[in-house]
């Protein structure tokens, strides 16, 4: 085996070394380059959220809902869901809601920023109960998302609207 070993002519080992180095390199940098492709792909929805900041809030109209979109640009089919965290409540996603559910809001934008909104909450305390907001959205490139109640951010191949089984044609306020 040595005898092999020393039969090897050190430029060529030194060529073949070169092509596998060069070729590792760009594996590396062909991962690297998907990497932010991914990350530049969520970007805008990871900085949407949603939440209920006035229980108190029901049927009055008052602003009791709070959606910040820190991306510096709109989002638009939006689509605030109330949903069950724990208890006998409503169901854990907004989609165990189909179509006309009186406790969903839908907007046909929400601008970058902090915006106030108002959803239904009368009656979702009781029984050990505790609710949170689902916003499902399309983000500036048209790919529809959702932000679960949990706070786990979700792609989904459907535009909002379609995805909860909303009547169409749907009649959303213009802005929160």
């Amino acid at each position: 085996m040595f005898d092999m070993i020393k039969q090897i002519d050190p430029a060529w080992a030194s060529a073949v070394l070169s092509i596998l180095a060069l070729i590792g390199a760009a594996g590396s940098w062909v991962y690297q380059l998907i990497k932010e492709r991914q990350a530049a792909r969520t970007n805008q929805a990871l900085a949407i959220t949603a939440w209920i900041s006035n229980y108190s809030a029901c049927l009055d109209g008052t602003p009791n809902v709070t959606i910040h979109n820190d991306s510096g640009s709109p989002i638009y089919e939006v689509v605030l869901t109330v949903v069950g965290m724990y208890g006998a409540g409503p169901g854990k996603h907004g989609e165990d809601h189909p179509g006309d559910y009186s406790r969903r809001s839908l907007y046909a934008i929400a601008p970058p920023g902090t915006s106030s909104a108002s959803i239904d909450l009368l009656g979702v305390g009781g029984m050990h109960v505790v609710c949170s907001l689902e916003i499902a959205f399309v983000d500036g490139e048209g790919r529809s998302w959702v932000r679960r109640g949990s706070g786990k951010l979700k792609r989904i191949r459907k535009r909002p609207f379609i995805f909860y089984e909303i009547p169409l044609p749907a009649e959303p306020k213009y802005s929160p």
